[in-house]
């Protein structure tokens, strides 16, 4: 069995529109959600072994938050670019790279590519859409990643900022 956690982002600024989107880091709300949310999953789940992130400044950001949470080292955490606003055969292509050994990987994208998969491979389960810094559990009957698809992947567990900060302490 493999787990995968699906993660976009949290909230970018949009403060200076002179600067290009792959360069725009998170704003205050940003801030505040990535660790909160990080400590969300890491009170109800076991962390994943590995974090692949988008190479854009936001993705980085939020994935070093969640990276911190979950005292993954460095080289438990990958860049990938491909993730930089990836279709669902990009982001399948990234996942089905990964190392055989590991059960549980982490995603850190963007949208609309991290909606579009999580709602091919989940399916009904799926959410209509993932906010900023939302967390999608996909828990696959597939022994091996290469062979991770829509046939046997259950939605696990969905969390989201506006939903889950208020109902968990810290």
């Amino acid at each position: 069995m493999k787990q995968l956690f699906v993660i976009r982002h949290a909230k970018s600024s949009w403060d200076n529109p002179r600067l290009p989107d792959f360069d725009r880091p998170l704003n205050n709300r940003g801030l505040r959600d990535a660790p909160a949310m990080a400590r969300i999953v890491e009170k109800n789940h076991k962390p994943p072994e590995i974090l692949i992130m988008s190479t854009a400044n936001r993705a980085l950001q939020t994935a070093q938050f969640f990276s911190s949470a979950w005292s993954l080292r460095e080289d438990e955490c990958s860049e990938d670019p491909q993730l930089y606003h990836a279709s669902v055969s990009t982001i399948l292509s990234v996942v089905r790279r990964i190392d055989e050994s590991v059960k549980s990987a982490a995603i850190v994208g963007h949208n609309p590519g991290l909606t579009d998969f999580v709602s091919e491979l989940a399916g009904g389960e799926a959410p209509y859409d993932l906010p900023t810094c939302a967390i999608c559990l996909l828990t696959s009957e597939a022994e091996y990643w290469s062979a991770f698809d829509c046939s046997a992947v259950h939605l696990t567990a969905y969390f989201y900022p506006k939903k889950d900060m208020d109902h968990y302490q810290f």
